[in-house]
């Protein structure tokens, strides 16, 4: 998420994280290019697949993906404060 005000840097990553299954889509958050994820939160406990996401104009995140098993695309979007429980702000 770079541009982004207060110079912290942001990596966001989707998929779904069951280890045997396509379930459990997550979004994780690096500050450290990747190197960790420390911050983690299901968006869909259900079936799920590809996933695209995407900063909107009004700093909230968006993502696109494929759930369930009928390939019916959804889009949902979430704060920063929703992802990191009130312990990041853009």
């Amino acid at each position: 998420m770079a541009g982004i005000p207060g110079g912290r840097s942001r990596l966001l990553f989707s998929n779904p994280a069951h280890p045997r299954a396509r379930r459990r889509l997550t979004v994780r958050l690096s500050y450290d290019e990747g190197q960790t994820w420390p911050v983690s939160r299901v968006v869909d406990p259900g079936p799920s697949a590809y996933s695209d996401l995407v900063l909107q104009a009004d700093r909230w995140i968006g993502v696109l993906y494929e759930r369930g098993n009928q390939g019916g695309l959804w889009y949902v979007n979430f704060s920063l404060d929703w992802l990191t429980h009130g312990q990041d702000r853009l």
